[in-house]
């Protein structure tokens, strides 16, 4: 079993959304990773546990994007 917790699966999931305008969904971000499907869905489930995603349910999947950093003075 793959080990999510894994610090370096879990900077390379937050840069490739780092890198996204839009939401991305786990497929894109599991290509852009270089990681298996399964390994970044959870990865990315984790974060927005976290607080450090936003995760949202849509009718074709999930959708992930970096929090805001909106409403920081």
């Amino acid at each position: 079993m793959i080990d999510v917790s894994n610090t370096p699966i879990r900077d390379r999931v937050l840069e490739v959304l780092g890198s996204c305008d839009k939401p991305a969904t786990v497929d894109y971000v599991r290509y852009n990773a270089k990681i298996c499907w399964s390994s970044a869905k959870t990865a990315l489930l984790e974060l927005s546990l976290e607080g450090k995603v936003e995760a949202t349910r849509t009718t074709a999947g999930w959708l992930f994007q970096l929090k805001s950093k909106e409403g920081s003075v």
